[in-house]
């Protein structure tokens, strides 16, 4: 086969496998499912104490607007109820951001993937923890933390009890 040929056939090959444009769906023709974190909605309390420490681990989250939910990360020590960490996520852009500070430094994390009852997101600095996984399965939140931590990969994973809304 000549030169010629080959590339006819290339050309008739490429053309037959081009999409037909009126089927082709534009950004404004998707509908993009908007997702809600109301599953995350209560105070929630880790059914496992930490054996090595006899603290258990809680948070609490309240939604405060379509964007915006607020909460508090806790731990009861011996029965007695530490003061919270204040937390939020908030919606910007169609993503969500989580927020915390201790001390002078905030941390900000940003979501990488979710669906209905599943929501992961990342930390923007190289800090540990450096994901932050919340997942609804069976009525518990399982409250999932992992990342390098002095070159050693680490996850712990609460499992926690609705407690109330």
């Amino acid at each position: 086969m000549s030169k010629k040929q080959i590339f006819i056939i290339i050309l008739a090959l490429a053309y037959s496998c081009k999409n037909d444009t009126s089927e082709v769906n534009t950004k404004d023709d998707l509908s993009i499912k908007e997702y809600s974190l109301d599953w995350m909605k209560g105070n929630w309390l880790d059914s496992n104490t930490m054996a090595f420490r006899k603290v258990s681990y809680g948070e609490n989250w309240v939604k405060k607007d379509e964007n915006l939910y607020n909460g508090g990360q806790y731990y009861i020590n011996k029965g007695v109820k530490g003061e919270p960490n204040i937390v939020s996520i908030i919606k910007t852009d169609g993503l969500f951001y989580f927020t915390y500070s201790i001390g002078e430094d905030q941390h900000t994390f940003v979501q990488d993937s979710i669906n209905d009852l599943y929501l992961r997101l990342n930390h923007l600095q190289d800090e540990f923890p450096t994901t932050l996984i919340y997942k609804l399965k069976n009525d518990a939140l399982l409250m999932t933390r992992e990342g390098f931590a002095s070159g050693v990969f680490r996850s712990v994973t609460f499992k926690a009890k609705k407690l109330t809304d």
